[in-house]
């Protein structure tokens, strides 16, 4: 690791100590500090800020913006370490003010989407995937929610989840429908006889009975937006995974 991937990470220790999560940020920074490694690059500079935010091709602006707020806001940090670092001004790739329209799932919709997950090729990514956007449908809860839920989190006697270190460190209790609890349990039946010795403990595991990444987790959601052919209904009204909020 170079001394910028140093940098980088106690950058995140430091900001996640005072309650930040990071995870997209975290992203970001690491393909810019691989880019600048790939360049060479000991110090971050305004042109290389520039250069790594554009790469990207047929991004929003809103997209750009958060990738040089994500090097910026590092910048900063590496500043108070060594002064030489140039922090890109604010009027590089502003930031603006953005809102997605939600997009409302029909019941159909709902439907059609666990029945495309039911198809998949391998039983227990069919199974993980079906039962997940359910609890999403059902609930409300975000992905990254559902991706941190652990076995003992769900309460199958009071009919409820706990969701653990949530937005902002708070932690809340998800009350469940009955349907919902039958459903968790017959997913956690078929998980164990699927994957009986599973390297996390948490609820719902990939094929290799690991917790669920959103590197994989995303893009499974888009084919299957795809194959029930989802479309949006308009620029900023696309169907997204947090849309089930």
């Amino acid at each position: 690791m170079n001394r910028l991937g140093q940098h980088r990470d106690e950058y995140l220790t430091v900001r996640r100590a005072l309650g930040y999560k990071l995870v997209g940020e975290a992203q970001l920074l690491a393909g810019f500090v691989a880019f600048a490694e790939a360049a060479g690059a000991t110090a971050v500079t305004t042109d290389l800020a520039v250069a790594w935010t554009t790469t990207t091709t047929n991004a929003s602006a809103v997209y750009l913006a958060r990738r040089m707020r994500a090097v910026r806001s590092f910048a900063r940090y590496l500043h108070s370490l060594d002064p030489a670092t140039e922090i890109p001004p604010v009027d590089l790739f502003p930031s603006r003010k953005y809102r997605p329209t939600p997009y409302l799932y029909s019941d159909a919709e709902v439907a059609a989407l666990m029945a495309a997950a039911g198809e998949l090729t391998q039983p227990l990514r069919a199974a993980t995937f079906e039962t997940l956007i359910g609890l999403l449908a059902a609930t409300g809860m975000r992905i990254s929610e559902a991706m941190r839920l652990d076995r003992d989190d769900l309460d199958r006697v009071n009919a409820l989840l706990i969701v653990r270190d949530s937005k902002y460190g708070k932690s809340r209790e998800v009350l469940l429908h009955p349907s919902t609890v039958k459903a968790l349990t017959r997913y956690a039946d078929r998980r164990d006889r699927l994957s009986p010795c599973p390297s996390a403990p948490s609820f719902f595991v990939s094929m290799r009975g690991t917790r669920l990444l959103h590197e994989t987790v995303q893009p499974t959601f888009r084919r299957l937006f795809r194959r029930v052919g989802l479309k949006p209904r308009s620029p900023s009204c696309r169907p997204r995974i947090h849309s089930f909020r």
